[in-house]
């Protein structure tokens, strides 16, 4: 699905990163995992091609990611980021049909077939009562499942994904990643950049840490969420247990 040869992000005042040659499979589903300001968004518009690395290069389905047209792109890959920017105003339909935009022609307007997957996406994220709104009018949490209705609309088959519970009720976060889970299993694969560690052994397959100090490994999940490395990535202690066989993550501090 994606590799990256001796790819180096790039990070102004970061001048140690280590190289990243990974790959992508069909299938899987990747967490990004790391504190504040090691890199996990600057990653994901990497990968996007929306910013160019310091070095190395990005291969999308066997192809490097500069040489795709923006529509043809767009139709193998979609990103939706952790802020939603709305400054035209447009209803809530409209804005979801945004994601058919690869698809058409210079001119050309959505076909109903395009009308009918956004609709069905709208009522995937439980917006269908929402479709006349102006986006204008949401909440934070009903623009964040708007703008993963656009990516379902987009229907590409990598899904980058910069902490995409941001702003959403429990509810609303497992009811996303499971339909995240759900397109993986049918062969699309997703990165996610995540903050929460319970949710990344749930939902992901795979796990990528990205360290401060620049260094960066990836892995089977299994392999990765080990309480040593997950301690040195956020500088704080854990403490784990199994509910009903799930692996979960506490902080811990002792009381004072």
């Amino acid at each position: 699905m994606m590799q990256t040869e001796d790819l180096i992000m790039h990070l102004p005042g970061r001048p140690k990163l280590d190289a990243l040659n990974w790959q992508i499979q069909a299938g899987q589903s990747w967490g990004i995992l790391g504190p504040n300001g090691s890199g996990k968004t600057t990653l994901l518009l990497t990968l996007a091609g929306l910013k160019a690395p310091r070095s190395g290069q990005i291969l999308l389905a066997g192809q490097p990611i500069t040489g795709y047209k923006t529509q043809q792109r767009a139709q193998k890959l979609g990103l939706v980021f952790q802020q939603q920017q709305d400054d035209f105003p447009a209803t809530v339909l409209a804005t979801a049909l945004m994601g058919r935009h690869p698809y058409l022609r210079s001119w050309q307007t959505e076909s109903q077939a395009d009308i009918s997957l956004a609709q069905q996406a709208l009522a995937q994220m439980e917006l269908t009562a929402l479709a006349n709104r102006s986006i204008q009018t949401l909440s934070g949490g009903e623009r964040q499942r708007l703008a993963l209705a656009v990516l379902l609309t987009q229907n590409p088959d990598l899904l980058l994904l910069d902490e995409p519970t941001n702003h959403l009720d429990l509810h609303h976060q497992m009811a996303v990643l499971e339909l995240i889970h759900q397109q993986v299993s049918k062969g699309k694969s997703a990165v996610m950049a995540l903050h929460d560690l319970n949710l990344a052994a749930r939902f992901c397959s795979h796990i990528l840490l990205l360290y401060p100090d620049g260094q960066a490994c990836w892995g089977e999940k299994n392999s990765m969420l080990q309480l040593p490395a997950l301690e040195k990535l956020y500088h704080q202690r854990l403490i784990t247990t199994q509910v009903e066989g799930q692996q979960l993550f506490f902080p811990y501090s002792p009381l004072v």
